[in-house]
């Protein structure tokens, strides 16, 4: 990994938040610990979050997350194609 996608793609955890405001502090260290806590044990959540361990970095005890793999999981994970949304037609 180089020194400019470190620079470009590496947050914090609050930087990651304040920037997807959906995804609140709390929320994203608590599926940080959900993935810690519970990799070699599956739980209900070890699918649903399978990608999105793949975007943590731990370097010197601090936890980061790369922003381009948190949202390549979050859009191939939730964001429903364009195709698949009708548009409604409902007269109000």
């Amino acid at each position: 990994m180089d020194r400019s996608y470190f620079e470009k793609y590496i947050k914090t955890v609050k930087e990651i938040a304040t920037m997807y405001p959906a995804f609140t502090e709390n929320t994203l260290r608590w599926w940080i610990f959900q993935v810690k806590s519970k990799m070699n044990t599956p739980t209900p959540y070890s699918d649903e979050l399978a990608g999105f361990k793949e975007s943590i970095i731990k370097i010197n005890g601090r936890i980061y997350i790369d922003q381009f793999k948190f949202e390549k999981w979050i859009t191939e994970k939730y964001l429903v194609p364009e195709s698949s949304v009708t548009a409604d037609t409902s007269p109000l």
